[in-house]
C-alpha cells in the first residue's frame, strides 16, 4: 500500500462478518484468536452525524437502532461531537493528510506529471499551507481527542450513519469531498476505532452502513455492538 498520511493512516479489514474482522485483528495484535469479547450496552447517538442525512439512510439507520434497543441496549442522546466538531476535524484532516502526503512524495523523486490530474492538484495545493496551519490541526486533535475520550464515560459506543448519504454515481462524486468524508475523517484523525457495516439497502440504491465508534482501545465494545448490530439486520 502507499501511504499517504503516517499520522492517520489506519489498518483496516474487509470481511464478510463482524467475527471474522475480530480474527484478523487478532492477527495483527499477534494473539490468538479474537480480542476478548466485550460488552457495549450503553449505545451514544451524537445526532449531528445525521446532518443532511438522505431519508433511505435515515430510515436504515433508525432501524437499526430500534432492533438494539429491543435487544436491551440503552440509547444515550449526545451533545458532542457536535456539528462543529465534525467539520472542524474534517477540514483539519484534510491540512494534515495533504502536507503529509506531499512530504511523502517528495521523497520519491517521481515525476508529478505522471500522477492523475487530482492527486497533483492535491499535492499542490501544500504549497499555500503554512506551519501555523499545521500547528493549528495539531492542536486541534489533541483537543478534540481528550473532550471527545471524555463522552465515553457515558456510554460504552456512539453510533451514526457511515456516510449521510446514498452512494453516488461515479459522474460527480468529485464534488462530495467532504460530505463523504464527514462523519468518518473525525476518528482517523483523534485516532479513535471504528466499525462500519451494513444497515441495508434501500430500493434503488447500494447499501448504507452504520457506524461504531469506540474510545481509544475500544475494540472489544464496537465488536460487541457490531455482533449486536448485525444480527438485528438478518
Amino acid at each position: 500500500a502507499v501511504a499517504l498520511s503516517w499520522s492517520l493512516d489506519h489498518f483496516g479489514v474487509i470481511a464478510g462478518s463482524v467475527d471474522d474482522a475480530a480474527l484478523v485483528l487478532g492477527v495483527a495484535r499477534g494473539e490468538v484468536g479474537p480480542p476478548p469479547a466485550g460488552q457495549a450496552r450503553r449505545i451514544g447517538v451524537p445526532r449531528a452525524a445525521w446532518q443532511g442525512v438522505d431519508a433511505q439512510v435515515e430510515r436504515a439507520l433508525e432501524l437499526t437502532i430500534d432492533s438494539l434497543v429491543a435487544s436491551g441496549c440503552e440509547l444515550v442522546e449526545l451533545d458532542r461531537p457536535n456539528a462543529e466538531d465534525f467539520d472542524r476535524a474534517n477540514l483539519a484532516s484534510i491540512v494534515v493528510s495533504r502536507c503529509e502526503a506531499a512530504a511523502y512524495h517528495d521523497t520519491l523523486g517521481l515525476d508529478r506529471s505522471l500522477y492523475s490530474a487530482d492527486i497533483r492538484a492535491q499535492l499542490a495545493a501544500t504549497s499555500a499551507a503554512t506551519a501555523q496551519d499545521f500547528i493549528d490541526a495539531q492542536r486541534l486533535r489533541q483537543e478534540l481527542r481528550s473532550d471527545l475520550t471524555a463522552v465515553f464515560d457515558g456510554v460504552d459506543v456512539m453510533l451514526m450513519p457511515t456516510v449521510p448519504i446514498v452512494a453516488p454515481p461515479h459522474e460527480g462524486a468529485e464534488k462530495l469531498p467532504l460530505v463523504l468524508t464527514r462523519n468518518v475523517a473525525i476518528w482517523s484523525f483523534v485516532g479513535f476505532p471504528a466499525l462500519s457495516l451494513p444497515a441495508g439497502t434501500p430500493e434503488g440504491a447500494l447499501p448504507v452502513g452504520v457506524q461504531l465508534v469506540g474510545p481509544p482501545w475500544g475494540e472489544a465494545a464496537i465488536l460487541s455492538a457490531g455482533r449486536a448490530a448485525e444480527l438485528t439486520a438478518r
